[in-house]
């Protein structure tokens, strides 16, 4: 059997690169095409897996099954590859990393065979959006180390607060940057203005996403602020363990890490973008983190602000953790590699 997996963004060529390693345990040969766009090529290269830029329109009919990793920006190649497959009766799997990522409006022109989620959550969305093709949750890979971490939250809370010089009794404000530069920028704008709540210093740790124009510069001033720590260097699952609020936007993967760790996500709904929160096919454009009341929407500084308040006083993680993973818990479960090259066996010609 020959497949060839198609990756643009980070987040699904995270997944699918443990999920191709159990397709070669099933003597199944992976060929891997990547999108310029995006920054999934960064990944296989750190892996040192070989890949190319292939072309759609020579090569669909040459394997057993094409594998897509949908993306929220980089969805040229994902479109073609569709195309192609279709016209070359090969069939087309999308692995869906996120909830919602592959029902962006970019790609409502093509349909692929099977949509693969991360959970029932994101199955019911990707139904909602795509009534006639076959949908199957099957986890997500890269989130499994989230179960590591919840009997180990509050030791790398304190860890990780000490090794960047944070007080117990700071407030830390996590922020995940999308890559739409003025969005960010009024973002940042909102949150910098916060430095106490109830007499207790708050801590902002900006992570600015790798493909926002203008990053560089946007951290140099970010480095000049008092209340700025640079926390680059520690890894994502530990950085949502130490904070006490993470802020991200709507598709932000953080914001549902941080839940299923028991730390308050909120949204950022400002400037508005409810378009493309319906188009994304949340229903009313509501975001699953706040549909399932995991997660609060913000607007400016003053809701943030609220949101602090109220957590400062009333902050019960457990619970916190408990609601989330009820609702996608089925995202972590162990065996999620497998569990996608197994459907993409089945699924295959």
């Amino acid at each position: 059997m020959k497949a060839i997996f198609i990756v643009g963004d980070i987040g699904a060529t995270k997944d699918l690169i443990p999920a191709a390693r159990e397709l070669k345990k099933l003597s199944c040969k992976v060929t891997w095409s990547v999108d310029p766009a995006g920054k999934g090529h960064n990944l296989l290269s750190a892996e040192n897996i070989p890949y190319g830029e292939r072309d759609a329109s020579l090569e669909a009919g040459n394997y057993d099954v094409i594998v897509i990793g949908t993306s929220a920006t980089a969805v040229e190649e994902q479109i073609e590859w569709t195309k192609q497959g279709k016209k070359a009766g090969t069939p087309v799997i999308w692995y869906e990393d996120l909830w919602g990522t592959g029902q962006r409006p970019a790609t409502r022109s093509v349909n692929p065979d099977v949509m693969l989620t991360v959970g029932k959550t994101a199955s019911g969305i990707a139904r909602h959006v795509r009534p006639n093709i076959q949908v199957q949750a099957v986890g997500k890979p890269s989130f499994e180390e989230i179960t590591y971490y919840h009997s180990r939250i509050d030791e790398t809370r304190e860890r990780i607060r000490g090794e960047l010089g944070i007080k117990n009794d700071d407030i830390v404000v996590l922020y995940w940057g999308g890559g739409e530069q003025d969005r960010v920028k009024l973002h940042l704008e909102a949150l910098m203005g916060i430095e106490e709540v109830y007499s207790r210093r708050v801590i902002h740790l900006p992570r600015l996403h790798p493909k926002m124009p203008g990053r560089d510069e946007a951290w140099s001033h970010l480095q000049t602020l008092s209340n700025i720590i640079d926390a680059h260097d520690v890894d994502e699952v530990s950085l949502n363990c130490a904070a006490d609020v993470v802020m991200g936007e709507f598709g932000s993967t953080q914001t549902y890490v941080a839940a299923m760790l028991g730390t308050h996500p909120i949204i950022a709904l400002w400037p508005d973008n409810l378009k493309k929160r319906e188009a994304c096919g949340f229903v009313k454009g509501v975001p699953p983190q706040i549909e399932n009341r995991v997660a609060a929407g913000v607007r400016s500084r003053e809701d943030i602000m609220n949101c602090l308040f109220m957590w400062v006083t009333n902050a019960n993680r457990q619970v916190l953790r408990h609601r989330a993973l009820q609702i996608f818990g089925d995202a972590i479960q162990p065996g999620a590699a497998k569990r996608i090259a197994e459907a993409i066996v089945k699924y295959a010609k």
